[in-house]
This record gives C-alpha cells, sequence and structure tokens, in this order.
C-alpha cells in the first residue's frame, strides 16, 4: 500500500516546524493485517537543518516523497515499482 501525508498542506502554517514526512510503501497480510515490510523513499528520518523559516519555525528535512499511486508489482521478477512525488533532499525550500 502507498504511504502518503497531507504535510504539505500543514506547512502552510507558518509556525509549523517543516517537514518531516517522508513517503514509502508497506507491505500487509491480506489475511490477518500484519506488515510484512515497510519501506521509505527517504531512508533517514528528517532533522533539523539549523534554518528557520521567516517566522522562526525550525526547518526540517530531507523530507517528502509521498507515493500517491498504487505499486506495479512484478511476481515473476520478485519485484515491485512505484511513482513517488520528488523528494526535498537538502530539507530547502527551494531546489
Amino acid at each position: 500500500m502507498p504511504i502518503s501525508s497531507s504535510e504539505w498542506a500543514t506547512a502552510a502554517d507558518p509556525g509549523y516546524a517543516c517537514c518531516t514526512f517522508r513517503g514509502g510503501v508497506v507491505s500487509v497480510d491480506a489475511a490477518s493485517g500484519e506488515v510484512n515490510w515497510r519501506a521509505h523513499v527517504i531512508d533517514e528520518p528528517a532533522v533539523e537543518t539549523g534554518e528557520t523559516n521567516p517566522f522562526g519555525a525550525a526547518r526540517k528535512g530531507p523530507s517528502g516523497a509521498p507515493v500517491w499511486n498504487s505499486p506495479t508489482i512484478d511476481a515473476e521478477r520478485g519485484c515491485f515499482m512505484s511513482a513517488p512525488a520528488r523528494p526535498n533532499l537538502t530539507g530547502s525550500r527551494y531546489q
């Protein structure tokens, strides 16, 4: 299943220390509901960058890359493919 977020909307709040979300996919056993595995698009969790926005809130990164589509599964090769949104790898507002 894709993992997405609405943090992009929360980021409009000038006091919000943005951003921490990192997209991914998760495999869940259909019968039991147990998580088989989880993979994030961005490996490392977000940390404070040492910068602040114009209102003084901390900036964090890396972040982004929500997965908004259903992955394609290639059972023959034992892999899946997914197309996340572009991640913010620098924690900067601009790229």
